[in-house]
């Protein structure tokens, strides 16, 4: 389960790279005009309509077990290290480096400055607020957990447990009749805020729609760990539930653009939303029984690289926007820069993770402390003699 936790961030990193390659790109994002493909708004629509939600499903599930493995003061405190002290020291160092890209993008490119110009109101620009970036769902992890924490404190141990045996049936999507009425509530969520499909918000003043949408996710994830045999059952239909997922992909990103180029009717974004949902629910479950089903196994690559994700998620984001807009004037062939931002992004991250970060104090703080091999055996000889 944490392995799945790492997938969802580094598909983060493919979505991110794809961006300036669709045909609707991303607002204040580089645009790269010499190769935009509908191919790419299919990959970053499949990715972007479960990715973020399976996140908050298994943050809320490792929640509950985190929390009764070590209890709320302890709780409190892993909790503050690993998410509140990276997410502030991210807002210092990593937003700044983040934005300088995107900002020159947009003095150089969009507004036809001179170079040099576009370098003085870069630095002008990234002294002003201009949000969370990718780290918002740092943002939101910690509000969760405040509301985790405020539950357990004001709601009596009785009664909790009471209100907890009636809500564990939300944990079984595969039940028709839950992933219909989770279904709706996200579609009803969807449509008061006039979307089809959910978009970050990186502003400090949560956007509420957006919060109760992945809200929902953390609590199944959290009600998923007090019926784990639920587990089972996603296993059990995993691949089914993947593929149907996979395939709504092609209707629901038709629909997308039906809606992006027209003036679509009302019974259109009603058709696109319920697809949308339907996608959403089937590729989480997907990957959530297929996860657990086919690497369920100790594996020591996937430990590493479980690992190494938070931090290529928190250090990806200038590497990725950097290589994009100085591609924009190179003679690389179109299909390949979104490989050479993928792989370059993914061996700097990768390097630095391993040289400068996972034995190091930054790694201690992420994922706690690592040894290296030559000395875990010279740890484990001296504990023999």
């Amino acid at each position: 389960m944490d392995a799945l936790r790492a997938i969802a961030m580094l598909l983060g990193i493919v979505l991110h790279a794809a961006i300036p390659y669709r045909i609707f790109t991303n607002a204040n994002w580089p645009s790269d005009p010499a190769f935009q493909t509908i191919g790419f708004d299919a990959l970053y629509i499949w990715i972007h309509s479960f990715r973020m939600q399976l996140f908050f499903l298994v943050a809320g599930f490792f929640a509950r077990l985190l929390y009764l493995k070590i209890g709320q003061e302890k709780f409190i405190q892993h909790r503050l290290k690993r998410i509140l002290l990276p997410f502030v020291v991210s807002i210092i160092v990593i937003i700044p480096l983040s934005l300088a890209p995107l900002l020159y993008y947009k003095f150089m490119f969009l507004q036809e400055l001179s170079a040099y110009e576009a370098v003085l109101q870069t630095f002008s620009a990234i002294k002003q607020w201009n949000g969370l970036v990718h780290l918002w769902f740092l943002y939101y992890l910690m509000m969760f957990y405040g509301c985790m924490l405020t539950l357990q404190i004001v709601i009596p141990a009785e009664l909790r447990s009471s209100i907890l045996s009636k809500l564990t049936v939300l944990a079984n999507l595969t039940n028709p009749l839950v992933f219909v009425g989770v279904a709706f509530f996200l579609y009803f969520i969807l449509q008061i805020n006039n979307l089809i499909l959910i978009e970050p918000h990186t502003g400090l003043r949560p956007a509420i729609g957006q919060f109760v949408y992945y809200g929902i996710f953390f609590l199944v994830g959290y009600l998923l760990h007090t019926k784990s045999q639920v587990i089972e059952q996603f296993k059990r239909y995993s691949v089914l539930f993947f593929l149907t997922g996979g395939i709504l992909v092609i209707p629901f990103t038709y629909l997308y653009f039906i809606v992006s180029t027209t003036d679509a009717s009302p019974q259109t974004y009603w058709v696109a939303r319920a697809i949308g949902v339907c996608q959403t629910l089937l590729l989480v479950g997907g990957s959530l029984g297929g996860f657990v089903r086919f690497f369920s196994s100790e594996n020591k690559t996937i430990r590493y690289i479980s690992d190494a994700a938070y931090w290529l998620y928190l250090a990806h984001f200038p590497i990725v926007t950097c290589m994009e807009v100085a591609l924009l004037s190179s003679s690389v062939y179109g299909w390949l820069r979104f490989w050479v931002v993928l792989i370059i992004t993914s061996i700097v991250t990768l390097l630095t993770y391993h040289y400068i970060v996972r034995y190091t104090i930054i790694g201690t703080v992420l994922h706690g402390k690592r040894i290296r091999e030559n000395q875990e055996e010279i740890l484990k000889a001296s504990t023999a003699n």
